[in-house]
């Protein structure tokens, strides 16, 4: 009976520790999409009341992913939803998302904590999280969202940006 019991408890333990792992694995996000979207309406800018884009006239993506991914999103104060689709712009480090009716729009800063959205590959897909609330350094801010990657117990970042740099071509004179 007393093997009985211990064998039980260890399965129990064993369950509660998985159960632990794979909601850190999954970032401990909660929430309902339509909570998210309610959200996103009060907090969403068009992405016109940026102003003109400067970029359009250029090749090339300024998006990590060019094309809106499902994500999890943490809020500064601690609140986790499963948000609508996402793009994170990584020449402003905006995060553009889908509102009513497809509009794109994008979160003001300082309001999300961490965000982690999957891009397809193949026949799977690749999970990324980015985070923020970090010390400014080398010209970055509070609000600049870090890769993150996670190696046992420590969590390594990594800063991605994109930068348009314009190259002009000048006539050679010579005599």
């Amino acid at each position: 009976a007393m093997k009985r019991l211990i064998f039980l408890f260890l399965i129990i333990v064993f369950c509660f520790n998985s159960a632990n792992v794979f909601s850190q694995m999954s970032g401990g996000f909660s929430g309902s999409i339509q909570n998210m979207i309610n959200l996103n309406q009060m907090i969403g800018l068009p992405t016109d009341a940026l102003g003109k884009d400067p970029y359009i006239d250029i090749k090339g993506s300024p998006f990590f992913y060019e094309f809106f991914s499902d994500c999890y999103i943490q809020l500064n104060n601690g609140e986790s939803y499963i948000g609508p689709k996402i793009k994170f712009n990584l020449t402003n480090q905006k995060l553009h998302y889908q509102g009513a009716n497809s509009q794109e729009l994008v979160l003001q800063d300082g309001i999300i904590k961490r965000f982690n959205f999957n891009v397809p590959f193949k026949n799977e897909s690749i999970s990324y999280t980015f985070s923020c609330g970090y010390p400014p350094i080398a010209g970055n801010t509070i609000n600049t969202f870090y890769q993150e990657f996670n190696v046992g117990t420590a969590t390594l970042l990594r800063f991605i940006s994109k930068k348009v740099v314009e190259h002009k071509t000048t006539a050679n004179i010579n005599p």
